[in-house]
């Protein structure tokens, strides 16, 4: 084994892995370009060496690549992390994100380089050649939280990196990010302005999600200022899904009979309108639903669905900027950007009548039986 106590990442080179993992050169190199013939002990332990490490390829015309370049050795390529399980080009709010982080990009002169997801880069043979400062210049991670902490973290240790629409606790990365609580406070406090009281909550994930949960907080405080109890029974999972969210509703409606959903996402708000449809009532009088994150969809639906909703171009041109200074050492310490959201109101949220529609047909229903 060999001391790699004093060793930066640039420095070290194919030799030290191959020494490390107690391997020959050329089996280290056939590790790293995904060749067969390497059990898989041995692919283990390359890897494990490269991670301890810190070792990055290096292709011949890029030999002299390091972490703090000058402006005239930098690439002028930025890659794109995603959150593992999306599917990066057919998710409606990623894709407004995306298409916002690219135009932010494009707008200062750069090359989106790679668009990839977590789970993508679980090949380790794609992990060393494109998370690799020889070829990207920095690294925005969209969606990535808490439960990658490892990999966000072993990421930054390569070069220069930031985290968009998500954060990790503590202070180890730059983030920008949505108000979660403040967006889930004013879409609540919008449907008790409206008369609801049996509002319900679809949100992302309930546990192990610490940005993910500020939606569900904000939601919460808005019920208790309002001096309503918090009803586990009204709060559902839908793991930003619009199939998982439909279920969700539909259960909703089955054990809970709210007037008003607040969903955490318009994904998932998408869901919990059908399923309002299928159970044969109306968006916006019967059931009025609400949604966070304002994508183009929302306007033309039918009715219109109103949403919580921010500026993603100033988002991704603000995320931008920071990893610009990152990558310039114009700053030394992450910081954390918050942005407010807006209330965007419209027809699928209606006002609670102390009697509802359903609830008047079937007292008529009664009444005309009775005589």
């Amino acid at each position: 084994m060999i001391d790699d106590s004093n060793k930066s990442p640039q420095h070290v080179v194919l030799t030290d892995v191959a020494q490390e993992a107690g391997i020959s050169i050329k089996t280290a190199s056939r590790v790293i370009n995904d060749s067969p013939n390497v059990s898989d002990q041995v692919r283990q332990r390359t890897w494990d060496a490269i991670e301890k490490l810190g070792y990055v390829a290096r292709g011949k015309a890029l030999k002299g690549a390091r972490r703090n370049r000058t402006a005239s050795q930098r690439t002028g390529n930025i890659g794109c992390v995603l959150f593992p399980t999306y599917n990066k080009f057919a998710e409606p709010t990623f894709a407004e994100i995306l298409d916002a982080v690219h135009h932010a990009i494009i707008a200062k002169g750069l090359h989106c380089y790679f668009i990839h997801t977590l789970g993508e880069l679980e090949n380790r043979s794609l992990y060393l050649r494109v998370v690799n400062p020889a070829v990207v210049d920095g690294i925005i991670m969209i969606g990535t939280g808490e439960k990658y902490r490892d990999q966000i973290l072993a990421m930054k240790k390569r070069m220069p990196s930031i985290i968009l629409s998500d954060f990790l606790t503590g202070n180890d990365i730059s983030c920008v990010y949505a108000d979660g609580v403040q967006a889930g406070r004013d879409a609540t406090n919008h449907l008790i302005s409206l008369g609801h009281e049996r509002i319900a909550c679809i949100t992302g994930f309930l546990r192990n999600q610490p940005y993910n949960m500020t939606w569900l907080e904000g939601y919460k405080h808005a019920r208790k200022q309002a001096g309503m109890r918090i009803d586990k029974n009204m709060i559902r999972e839908g793991r930003y899904r619009v199939a998982d969210a439909q279920a969700a509703m539909h259960q909703l409606i089955r054990d809970a009979s709210p007037t008003a959903v607040y969903c955490t996402s318009d994904t998932m708000a998408l869901g919990a309108c059908n399923a309002v449809r299928q159970a044969g009532m109306e968006i916006g009088r019967d059931i009025s639903v609400i949604g966070s994150g304002n994508i183009r969809l929302c306007q033309d639906l039918e009715p219109p669905l109103a949403s919580m909703g921010i500026n993603w171009r100033e988002l991704a041109d603000t995320t931008l900027g920071l990893l610009m200074e990152e990558i310039n050492q114009t700053r030394a310490t992450p910081v954390r950007i918050t942005f407010p959201m807006t209330l965007y109101p419209r027809a699928s949220c209606g006002a609670h009548e102390a009697v509802s529609n359903l609830e008047a047909a079937a007292m008529q229903s009664l009444s005309v039986a009775a005589q």
